[in-house]
């Protein structure tokens, strides 16, 4: 992964051996190819069939950016990891602002701390809940959490469905 310590082995390491523990398909770094956009998902998820986006956030900065490739990706759920509850609070109003000014999202957006994500996905609410995601959605979800390495290839979408 392109990010530094606390990016790749405090908090993105955490979350993937999480989710594998749970019993989810997890692709690091998973590239993203369309007309419109090039990029990297930090962690791509698959759990029933579902994809998960899963982005590790330092700042606020890339948000929108997040958006828009959980998107290109066909994701039902975008999940936004942060390191602290302060930062979770900032995005989350940065999406919430977004949405009075912009076309809705056709996803879910979780922003949740690491501390969050793992517990939630200790007890597998956060798995059950993906599965229940209705795809139609066109209104999101932007959630907060009421709660206090494994090698991985390289994946590619190449747009499409």
């Amino acid at each position: 992964m392109r990010g530094g310590f606390l990016h790749n082995q405090v908090l993105a390491a955490r979350v993937e051996h999480a989710f594998r523990a749970s019993g989810a398909e997890v692709c690091r770094e998973y590239r993203i190819v369309t007309s419109a956009l090039e990029g990297y998902v930090d962690l791509m998820v698959t759990c029933g069939g579902r994809r998960i986006a899963c982005e590790i956030e330092l700042t606020a900065e890339r948000i929108y950016w997040d958006v828009a490739k959980a998107q290109a990706m066909h994701a039902v759920l975008l999940l936004i990891v942060v390191p602290n509850e302060q930062l979770a609070r900032t995005v989350r109003q940065k999406l919430t602002d977004r949405q009075t000014t912009r076309r809705p999202l056709k996803l879910s957006v979780f922003c949740l701390t690491v501390g969050a994500v793992l517990e939630a996905l200790r007890n597998k609410s956060l798995l059950k809940s993906v599965l229940n995601v209705d795809t139609t959605l066109i209104h999101p979800t932007i959630t907060s959490a009421t709660t206090s390495s494994e090698r991985s290839r390289p994946c590619k979408f190449n747009g499409g469905t």
